[in-house]
């Protein structure tokens, strides 16, 4: 069951016939199992017009501070100078600044959306803020586990690789495709967790670093490519993965040198938790709702969900072989005993 939470704690269940979706006559874009009707582009086919859950306007452009919005401060990503982007929340809803660069207005119910650019901004890069954090924001206080992580589909089973920026996750990701699995996402996976936990929705593109761009020479030619507004190359899969398919396993990579021996080990108890609880894609949670929202629902992952580390040989060049390696290794280490 998918719901729309808002900050008094209404909650409206997509899907059901009692919440009606508002139309518009904007284009109508699949992401993360929302139908969002968006003023800005987006770089996937939209699906035509109608109702939309989620609807994204621009706002007028205005000067945006380093400072920390008025309202009370409910998430903060923080780096080693300032925030990256901070989340308060007021009596309209909530506001998403990136600091310097654009903030995001979000209603109270979660079904609206507004950006307003800093004028030196680069617009471009607002769908990738839209499809990253701004999407795992709303996710989030819709009542879903939201990770860190690029999810593919090998046959009947689907992946999470999880971790920090650099880690890794999507140049594995694009391996694996290389190897014949489906992207499902990337960036972000949002989890149904109650009940049998399964990923909700995607997003059809991995986005990849300078140094990992020579994959693309080893992706089949039915996988399409582009340069992001942000430099990376976005690889995207048209094959067909299944829809919000049951979560088989995590996987945190941990790249050794090309020497290291390829091992993939099972984590339980506190240190599955302690891994899902890290890669939370929202940073820096201070509402004790909030709080315990995520801390319930990453117990529920790491008990019902195989949490496993893989350490992995790396350097140049990179080949799929890797990946059909690593797949095999979490094969066995899923398999029954």
């Amino acid at each position: 069951m998918r719901t729309l939470s808002g900050t008094a704690g209404e909650q409206s269940t997509l899907g059901d016939e009692a919440w009606a979706a508002p139309t518009t006559e904007l284009p109508i874009y699949r992401m993360y199992g929302l139908r969002v009707a968006s003023e800005i582009p987006l770089p996937i086919e939209p699906t035509g017009r109608g109702p939309a859950d989620l609807t994204v306007t621009w706002g007028a452009a205005a000067p945006i501070p380093p400072a920390s919005p008025p309202g009370e401060v409910i998430a903060q990503e923080s780096d080693v100078e300032r925030p990256s982007y901070t989340v308060t929340a007021g009596p309209d809803g909530y506001l998403l600044r990136f600091h310097g660069a654009c903030d995001a207005a979000i209603s109270a119910d979660l079904r609206i959306v507004e950006c307003r650019p800093d004028p030196t901004f680069d617009r471009s890069i607002v769908p990738i803020l839209l499809a990253g954090t701004v999407a795992a924001f709303v996710l989030s206080e819709s009542g879903y586990l939201v990770l860190h992580a690029s999810v593919v589909s090998v046959g009947t089973t689907t992946l999470g690789f999880v971790g920090p920026s650099g880690s890794g996750k999507s140049t594995i990701a694009a391996l694996c495709c290389a190897a014949g699995a489906a992207v499902l996402s990337d960036d972000l996976l949002a989890l149904d967790w109650r009940g049998t936990p399964r990923c909700v929705g995607g997003w059809p593109e991995l986005r990849l670093r300078h140094q990992a761009a020579d994959i693309a020479d080893l992706l089949p030619a039915a996988m399409t490519t582009r340069i992001t507004a942000d430099g990376r190359l976005a690889v995207r899969d048209r094959s067909d993965a299944a829809d919000d398919p049951m979560l088989s396993a995590l996987v945190v990579p941990r790249l050794g040198p090309p020497e290291t021996d390829f091992d993939v080990s099972r984590l339980t108890g506190a240190h599955a938790l302690g891994v899902v609880l890290a890669a939370a894609r929202i940073e820096g949670w201070r509402r004790p709702t909030d709080l315990r929202r995520q801390f319930e629902a990453s117990a529920v992952i790491a008990r019902d969900v195989p949490v496993l580390v893989a350490d992995i040989p790396w350097g140049l060049p990179f080949s799929a072989e890797t990946a059909r390696t690593l797949l095999t290794h979490v094969d066995r280490e899923l398999s029954p005993r």
